[in-house]
C-alpha cells in the first residue's frame, strides 16, 4: 500500500470515529433463512456485511417388486455471504424506518446417497450452479437504549441462477429465476 493511500485511509478512519459511528451487530430470523450481519452506523448510513445459511435435507424409502428395500437420502447446504447497506429515512424518539439494500452470492454444495452409495455427479452437478441475488426491504427498528434495539423488517428477495453442462452428447443450459417476499425479525447490537 503506498504511503498516499495509507493517509486516506487513517483519515477516513479518524473522520468517522469523530461522527458518532457506532459498530453494529445484527442477528435476523425468518421461518426459512436466518442471517448475521456486522456493520458500521455512521448517522443515518448503515454498510454491512453478513453470512445466511440454508440447509435442507431428507430421505426417501421405496420397495421393488421382490419387497426389496432402496433408500436414497441426502442434503442441500446453502452458505450466503451479502453485503448491503441500511438507511434510515424517519426518526422519531426510539423508533426509526429505512430502507435495506442487500446482494449476495450463495455457495451451494451437497450430498446424495442411493443404498448407502454416494451419487458423485449429484455434488459436482451442484459445484456448477450458479446463483447471485439481491434484497430490497423496509425495516424499523426500536431502540431500547443506544445500544440495544429489536426490528422487523418486509421486503423482495430475488436471485438469478444458471447451470451449464456441456459433455460428448449433449450440451445444457439451465437458467432460472426467484422473486419471493420475506419478512424477518432481529436484534441489534451497538457497540
Amino acid at each position: 500500500m503506498t504511503m498516499k493511500k495509507l493517509i486516506i485511509l487513517l483519515a477516513i478512519i479518524t473522520m468517522a470515529f469523530n461522527m458518532n459511528a457506532q459498530l453494529s451487530m445484527s442477528f435476523q430470523a425468518s421461518t426459512k433463512y436466518q442471517k448475521t450481519t456486522f456493520g458500521y452506523k455512521i448517522g443515518k448510513i448503515q454498510p454491512y456485511i453478513g453470512l445466511g445459511f440454508l440447509s435442507y435435507g431428507g430421505s426417501a424409502e421405496s420397495f421393488d417388486f421382490d419387497h426389496e428395500k432402496y433408500t436414497t437420502k441426502g442434503y442441500v447446504r446453502v452458505i450466503m455471504p451479502n453485503l448491503g447497506v441500511k438507511y434510515t429515512l424517519l426518526s422519531k424518539d426510539s423508533l426509526k424506518v429505512g430502507v435495506d439494500f442487500g446482494i449476495y452470492k450463495p455457495f451451494i454444495s451437497g450430498k446424495m446417497e442411493d443404498d448407502g452409495e454416494e451419487i458423485k455427479e449429484f455434488s459436482d452437478n451442484l459445484k456448477k450452479i450458479h446463483v447471485f441475488g439481491g434484497e430490497l426491504g423496509l425495516f424499523t427498528e426500536y431502540f431500547f437504549n443506544n445500544h440495544f434495539s429489536i426490528g422487523g423488517e418486509f421486503g423482495f428477495r430475488f436471485a438469478n441462477s444458471n447451470f451449464k453442462q456441456k459433455d460428448e452428447f449433449d450440451d445444457y443450459k439451465f437458467n432460472a429465476h426467484l422473486g419471493m417476499t420475506y419478512t424477518t425479525v432481529s436484534a441489534s447490537f451497538y457497540f
